[in-house]
This record gives structure tokens, sequence and C-alpha cells, in this order.
């Protein structure tokens, strides 16, 4: 499973314009006397995560042979927060921040792998009713994503303790997933030792703020928070945290995101993530110059 190749290509037009970061551990205020001031903050996340996978296919593996569906079959699965830290193969995330006066311009990637991770199947219907799952069913679900936010910003507030910022940008989100599934001794409408697979990608318009409440000249807590929707999502983010350090600093925070789909039912051949949710702990440096 790879993440969506239009957000490869975003993160890799983002890259080569300049190395803007929307900056998800906020940088403050700082003096800067040249015509372009950057930052970049590289992270270590560690995050949780749970939600609801909805699988929409036109054939299922059954156990008799292929299940043709007419016009879709659909396999709702919930995947299991508690399963998902262990099972953190990969979690990427760099921010950085380019401004020029009162405006910043800026990026924020995230690519991570989750895999195996023990999943549940909810329901599964066919063409003609709802299909047999025997009680021993156990299944794993792995998802793979790349989550590319880009926003302009502008202070609203600037005071000596606390420092903000209004932004607007968009949200583009890649997501693939592949449930496996053994029927173990029992059988069921679904063959033994299958796989599905789905891939999405939702753009999501989004506005928020951003800053930091300086505690000292060195000890401060930055601040995020962000709402999108789309045609067919909405998501929201929020971040919490404490920093130290001037020209360069280091913060800890704690990030929530999350994406929510606007409808499970769009077409007969469509897929959908439902109410999932990343959130955890992330440690991370940055560089200002």
């Amino acid at each position: 499973m790879r993440p969506h190749p239009t957000a490869r290509m975003v993160i890799a037009f983002a890259a080569t314009c300049a190395a803007f970061a929307l900056g998800t551990a906020p940088a403050a205020a700082h003096a800067c006397d040249q015509p372009w001031c950057y930052s970049a903050t590289p992270y270590l996340w560690l995050p949780n995560m749970n939600g609801e996978v909805s699988y929409r296919l036109t054939t299922l593996p059954g156990t008799n042979g292929t299940i043709v569906c007419a016009p879709s079959c659909t396999v709702d699965v919930a995947m299991e927060p508690s399963a998902y830290l262990q099972n953190l193969k990969f979690v990427g995330m760099l921010t950085a921040e380019a401004t020029n006066g009162h405006w910043g311009l800026s990026i924020d990637c995230i690519n991570f792998n989750f895999s195996g991770g023990s999943s549940d199947i909810v329901s599964a219907r066919g063409a003609h009713g709802p299909l047999r799952i025997p009680e021993d069913f156990e299944s794993t679900t792995s998802v793979v994503g790349t989550i590319v936010t880009m926003a302009i910003s502008h202070p609203i507030v600037d005071h000596a303790t606390l420092y903000g910022e209004a932004l607007a940008g968009f949200r583009e989100t890649a997501l693939s997933a592949q449930t496996q599934w053994d029927a173990g001794s029992s059988s069921g409408s679904l063959a033994s030792g299958s796989s599905i697979s789905k891939e999405v990608e939702p753009t999501d318009l989004i506005a928020g703020l951003k800053g930091q409440w300086h505690v000292n000249h060195r000890l401060f807590v930055p601040y995020y928070v962000d709402v999108g929707a789309g045609t067919r999502s909405s998501t929201w983010q929020g971040i919490i945290g404490v920093g130290y350090g001037e020209n360069a600093s280091v913060e800890l925070v704690y990030r929530n995101l999350a994406y929510t789909s606007a409808s499970k039912q769009y077409t007969s051949s469509s897929d959908a993530f439902t109410n999932t949710k990343f959130e955890g702990p992330a440690l991370g440096y940055t560089f200002r110059f």
C-alpha cells in the first residue's frame, strides 16, 4: 500500500518552492531583520489510531468462490485503538514556516505506517443481504498514509506574553487501508485467509488559529487549532504543549488530528474512512534561520 501520488506531488512541489511548513508547534514572533525568515521543525510523533473503515466493493472473496455484488458489497471494519501503538512502524513529521513581514506561508507533512493492527469486522453485506461472520473470525488492518496541510497566516494578537495568528489553507489526505482475515475453524460467507484494500484522497479547506503564550523569555506554551471540510469529509486538529528556547527551541506537545467522512453512501463504488483519529505526544526541535 502506498500513499496516493497526488500527496507525494504536493510534498515535492512544496519542498522545491521552499521549505515552508505549518507550525504545528508554532513559532513565536521572533525578531527578524531579513526580508524572509524561516523555521523548520522535525518531529518524532507517537500517535495512537482508532476509527472505522467502510469498504465498498464489486466483488468479495467468498467461501464457495467469488461473491459478485450488484451494485456493491459493504464491509465495515472497526480499528482497535489499543493495538495500534505497538503496530506503529513509522511516523515522520516535518514542519517549517517562511514569513515575510506579517504574512506567513506554510506546509505541514506527516507520513505514517500502521501495520497489522487488530480490528473487528462489524458487518458485511452482499447484494442479497447480510453475510455470515463466524464468532472466531479474526482480522487485522494496516493503514499507510500521507497528510499534507498548507496555509497562509497573519498575526491577530501580538503582545509581550501572547502571540496569535489566523490561518487559512487546505489539508490533503491520502490514506490506504488493507484488512486481512482468518475465519478460524468455522465456515462463514467470506473465504479464510483473504484480504480487501482501498484508497481514499479527500481534500479539505481549513481555517484556524496558532500561536504561543510566553511564561518568560524562554518558556512558552504553543497552541494550534483548525477545522475544515470538503465535499465528502470534515477534519479538525488541536495541539497544546510546552516549549523552551529562543532562536532554537525544543517542544513537547500533544496532537489530536481527526478525519470524518460526511457520508458512507457516496456512490456504489465509493469507500470511506469514518471517524478516524490520530492522537499522541510529539517531540520536536525548531531551527530558525
